[in-house]
């Protein structure tokens, strides 16, 4: 099983949109996806309706803009449910 939880697309600073990022995961064989964009939730919705097209499974995700450990190499993620109240 291969997974991707740490993808940006270009609602943040990815340069692929959420459909190529998808697309490319399919190819890849990727079994579960998150897209997961700094500081935005923009293409959560799509991102799910075309993973369940494409056969993977989504989880929801973003990069949590509010972390304050970034200076010392960690970054913060939220999964799931709790992604729905991150956006700013």
């Amino acid at each position: 099983m291969f997974v991707d939880f740490h993808c940006h697309s270009d609602h943040s600073d990815g340069t692929d949109s959420v459909a190529a990022i998808v697309q490319k995961a399919a190819d890849k064989g990727i079994s579960i996806l998150s897209v997961t964009d700094h500081d935005t939730l923009a293409g959560q919705n799509e991102a799910r309706e075309l993973c369940l097209r494409a056969g993977i499974k989504y989880i929801r995700g973003v990069e949590d803009p509010r972390c304050s450990w970034l200076r010392y190499g960690f970054r913060s993620f939220v999964y799931g449910r709790r992604a729905q109240t991150v956006e700013a």
